[in-house]
């Protein structure tokens, strides 16, 4: 988990802004993130009650990797500062989503 955490603190932490004029963008952008991804968990979700040998575990696995959080290279792939802050603030405010989601199925399961 080293070499994570220390991607996460400097790719993520030190871009990481959310001011007046960004807030409403980086929370659309948020939203919109995780709007796509629960909409791909229902449908992989729909497809494995149509299989009769499914594992539980299969379906909880299933939703852990739908709640992933971006990927935090994606950060350092701006064209500009602006463009890495905004990257840096979905990515923090997505990794505190799937961190809520996860205690979420830790305490269900």
């Amino acid at each position: 988990a080293e070499p994570v955490s220390a991607l996460m603190l400097l790719c993520v932490g030190y871009e990481f802004q959310i001011s007046k004029e960004n807030r409403r963008n980086v929370l659309q952008m948020t939203g919109c993130f995780l709007g796509v991804r629960i909409v791909f968990c229902a449908a992989i979700q729909g497809l494995l009650c149509l299989l009769p040998s499914v594992q539980p575990i299969t379906r909880w696995a299933v939703l852990l990797f739908c709640f992933l959080p971006p990927s935090y290279l994606s950060v350092n792939l701006g064209r500009t500062q602006r463009d890495n802050a905004f990257a840096a603030s979905v990515c923090s405010i997505s990794t505190f989503a799937t961190l809520v989601v996860f205690c979420i199925i830790a305490i269900a399961v």
